[in-house]
């Protein structure tokens, strides 16, 4: 079991983060390309305890499940307890949570470009809605990251995509969804082009 902090900042030009993390000598990680989808009870009993159970494939296929930690933790930054485990087969998965009775909630999409920056991992994110900027570790360690890269911390959000999408597509006159995914053509020419900055 891990504990993941984070904050998300609105990502208005990756060229000039990505410049940033060359300049402060940040480690590439990879870049890919991964579809999720998230399991819940027919009534989303998960959801109203704040739980994710998602299947994620993407360079490598995990199931994971997010949880509200117990006791008291910093409120600045976005607290989950997380467990996750490799899978060998998504579509086995799948048909044994659907055999114990979980149902699809939602799917969504991401493209991800990941790199490490003074104890921190940084993510520069594409979603359907918007891009963003993640960055995972303790506090003092992402504002000194945000510092470094240019992002101001007025602008730093605790919210989860899911949070961010229901709020975009009420912003901009869009029906209710949870998911948000890359239609096609779109899906797979950003898929092929192995970029999306």
């Amino acid at each position: 079991m891990a504990l993941e902090k984070e904050l998300k900042f609105p990502c208005r030009d990756a060229s000039l983060i990505r410049q940033g993390l060359t300049r402060e000598n940040a480690l590439f990680l990879d870049s890919y390309f991964e579809a999720n989808q998230v399991f819940d009870t027919p009534d989303r009993k998960l959801k109203q305890e704040d739980i994710l159970l998602r299947l994620r494939e993407a360079n490598k296929n995990v199931l994971c499940l997010k949880r509200p930690p117990g006791g008291n933790h910093c409120s600045e930054v976005k607290v989950w307890e997380e467990f996750e485990t490799d899978l060998q087969s998504p579509e086995q998965m799948r048909n044994i949570l659907y055999g114990l009775g979980y149902v699809t909630a939602f799917c969504y999409d991401k493209f991800r470009e990941k790199w490490s920056l003074g104890g921190c991992k940084v993510c520069l994110d594409l979603v359907p809605f918007d891009k963003f900027v993640e960055v995972e570790g303790e506090l003092e360690d992402i504002e000194k990251c945000a510092r470094l890269l240019g992002l101001d911390m007025e602008t730093a959000s605790t919210k989860t995509y899911q949070q961010l999408n229901r709020e975009y597509r009420l912003n901009n006159g869009l029906s209710e969804s949870d998911s948000f995914v890359f239609q096609e053509p779109e899906r797979s020419k950003l898929i092929e082009k192995g970029g999306f900055f």
